[in-house]
């Protein structure tokens, strides 16, 4: 239990400083760039952390300590839903990614479906989130509004990339991992360490709030 605890906090926290870095200074862009990098990342963390507890639940822990910290961006002088939305996406995305390894594990013939996950899953986030804009106030709908079809189209789209993206990069992995044989040791971040970084992830966003507000 305590080497779980460990992995999770560490790619939750991982997770968790992208998000409130990185991701904030996505949201602030004036391109919308940011849908090919989050959903893609998002799945990097809870699959190493999946690979490495083995229990289909630390995608779900995983994500709930990500969004946790995502939060704190709430401190900073910016608008509400640029906050709330992400935050609410990564539980989205850990729900998506949840359900369909939990799905195709209960196969037996799940390895072949090794490459259908990633793809899935990135459409079915998409679908989660399209239900969660349609029925929430619009105040956290407002980035992007989801006005018309278009707004929509423009969710499947992002999906279907970003699934392809991770089926071209799930691919890459195993040819790497075949090349390298099955007998390379993985890092496994020490409780310590894990702890840590969750406390940094934390302080980070609350010292550049402090930096700003000395500026």
């Amino acid at each position: 239990m305590k080497k779980q605890i460990e992995i999770v906090l560490f790619w939750g926290s991982l997770w968790g400083i992208e998000e409130a870095t990185l991701g904030h200074v996505l949201h602030l862009l004036p391109v919308n760039i940011g849908w090919l990098f989050w959903f893609p990342l998002a799945y990097l963390f809870m699959f190493l952390s999946y690979q490495k507890t083995h229990y289909i639940t630390s995608i779900l822990w995983t994500s709930v300590i990500a969004a946790a910290i995502k939060l704190i961006d709430l401190l900073l002088p910016i608008r509400i839903d640029k906050v709330i939305n992400p935050t609410v996406s990564i539980l989205l995305e850990g729900a998506a990614v949840f359900l369909l390894i939990k799905v195709m594990n209960s196969r037996t013939s799940a390895p072949k479906y090794f490459f259908v996950i990633p793809f899935a899953s990135s459409l079915l986030y998409q679908l989660f989130y399209i239900i969660y804009i349609s029925i929430v106030p619009l105040l956290f709908t407002a980035i992007p509004a989801a006005a018309g079809i278009s707004a929509y189209l423009d969710y499947g789209l992002h999906g279907m990339v970003n699934g392809i993206l991770l089926v071209v990069i799930s691919a890459c992995c195993v040819q790497v991992i075949n090349r390298k044989g099955k007998g390379q040791q993985t890092v496994r971040p020490s409780m310590q360490f894990s702890v840590l970084l969750s406390v940094l992830s934390y302080l980070l966003p609350a010292i550049a709030l402090f930096v700003q507000w000395k500026m």
